[in-house]
């Protein structure tokens, strides 16, 4: 059996991480919404500050949804429930110790790393700001590709030493 369980603690906590980042995202958005003077802690300064990002078209179905879907398409959610959602499978995919699932985990860590560059270049190259919730999300889902693939060598490296054995006991 694969020793897994540095890397399983080491995955939850990016997970709760994660969904720590969104839900902060998500009540941040909805502040600034209602009170359009809310001084978020995000906000470092001119250029690491949260704000614009948060009160941007993007902060809804990553500003794709609502431009080919429409605005009332019931996929045009706040970015922050898709990560929830990730982390969330993330987390719970992190309880088993199977190859097929870490594999999973290792798609989803790809398609959130690969949202979170996208978002990144928005605020950056669109707004001209850096957004750091983004950037913390950012890291965590780089951090967690790399323990999920950390992960899936170990299995695969157990699951190639058992078949060894099977075969050994074959020949005798």
């Amino acid at each position: 059996m694969a020793n897994t369980g540095v890397v399983n603690f080491f995955t939850r906590g990016l997970s709760l991480a994660g969904i720590g980042l969104c839900v902060y995202a998500f009540f941040v958005s909805t502040a600034l919404q209602q009170n359009p003077k809310h001084a978020p802690y995000c906000n470092i300064d001119a250029q690491f500050n949260c704000t614009n990002y948060l009160t941007s078209k993007h902060i809804k179905g990553f500003g794709l949804v609502s431009k080919y879907l429409g605005e009332k398409s019931p996929l045009n959610q706040p970015n922050a429930f898709y990560g929830l959602g990730v982390y969330a499978a993330i987390t719970l995919f992190s309880f088993l110790n199977y190859v097929f699932v870490t594999r999973l985990v290792v798609l989803l860590s790809v398609s959130a790393v690969a949202v979170s560059g996208y978002v990144n270049y928005i605020s950056y190259f669109g707004l001209k700001q850096i957004c750091p919730i983004e950037v913390a999300v950012a890291a965590s889902s780089l951090l967690l590709l790399l323990v999920s693939l950390v992960k899936v060598n170990r299995l695969n490296a157990a699951a190639g030493g058992q078949k060894n054995k099977n075969k050994k006991k074959k020949q005798k």
